[in-house]
């Protein structure tokens, strides 16, 4: 056992970790950190070092870019529409509409992949219906996440619905 309490490498890790450590507060040039950029510039992650490092941020979100502080901010520029779909009472009704159609497509009955649950009246009409203009709106409102108003489909078959809706609108 490596880190047994007075074992030469518990010893060493005790002494070098936190302000102990020799790099502790270690600030490197410009220089050195331009060097070390272009050191790992254009070189491959293996996949276990991928895998490694997504399972080391899973379940932690990372609140320094998010909003405002992001690189991408435009001012909140996204549509209701978007803020509904990446809102976690989406995804809890999805989970919902998997689950009492057996994630099979209630189309086809076959149990293709990928799966799309297709709402019955469009989401784009319920927000025009209910005047919803924020997403605050949007998970007060019942109708929105209604089981009964989802059906689960294959994407084949989720795409004619939609492909016969937008031909019969022309």
């Amino acid at each position: 056992m490596p880190f047994q309490k007075g074992n030469k490498l518990w010893r060493l890790a005790q002494h070098s970790s936190g302000k102990k450590h020799p790099m502790y507060n270690h600030q490197y040039s410009q220089e050195t950190i331009t060097k070390m950029r272009l050191a790992k510039l254009g070189k491959k992650q293996s996949p276990e070092h991928i895998s490694k490092r997504v399972m080391q941020l899973k379940g932690r979100p990372n609140l320094k870019n998010r909003g405002e502080l992001s690189g991408r901010w435009k001012g909140g520029t996204s549509s209701v529409t978007q803020s509904i779909r990446a809102c976690w009472k989406y995804k809890e009704w999805l989970l919902k509409c998997y689950q009492r159609d057996n994630y099979i497509c209630q189309n086809c009955l076959k149990n293709k992949h990928p799966k799309d649950v297709h709402h019955i009246k469009l989401v784009k009409d319920i927000i025009k219906e209910n005047r919803i203009s924020n997403i605050e709106e949007a998970i007060l409102c019942k109708e929105l996440w209604d089981v009964d108003n989802g059906i689960t489909l294959c994407r084949g078959c989720h795409y004619k619905i939609h492909y016969k809706r937008i031909q019969n609108e022309k």
